[in-house]
């Protein structure tokens, strides 16, 4: 038989415990109902055509700028996955490499 020994301060009395667990909830709900007015309140609208034109046009440059291929000295192996104009699929982008210096 495994007898463990429990805390008896007066910290973890049943008002307390039952206390937190209503505060934790009450934390949820209002989170919740915070997340429900503002997706209620926002532009859910699909893209205009101009916005998809601009996507279209500047989506490789900031590939570029933010998770580049190249490198201008240095031996580097660097890599990228992305899925064009989808927001629902996560994009990764490593880089290692090592920079010449004067010892070579």
């Amino acid at each position: 038989m495994n007898l463990a020994l429990r805390d008896v301060s007066p910290a973890m009395t049943p008002q307390v415990v039952f206390g937190a667990i209503i505060s934790r909830m009450i934390r949820r709900i209002l989170l919740i109902t915070l997340t429900v007015i503002s997706l209620d309140t926002a532009t859910l609208l699909s893209q205009t055509q101009a916005e998809w034109e601009w996507a279209n046009k500047h989506c490789g440059q900031a590939l570029d700028t933010l998770m580049p291929l190249q490198r201008l000295a240095g031996l580097y192996v660097v890599y990228r996955a992305h899925r064009n104009l989808r927001t629902d699929v996560p994009e990764y982008w490593f880089l290692i490499g090592r920079d010449q210096n004067e010892k070579g």
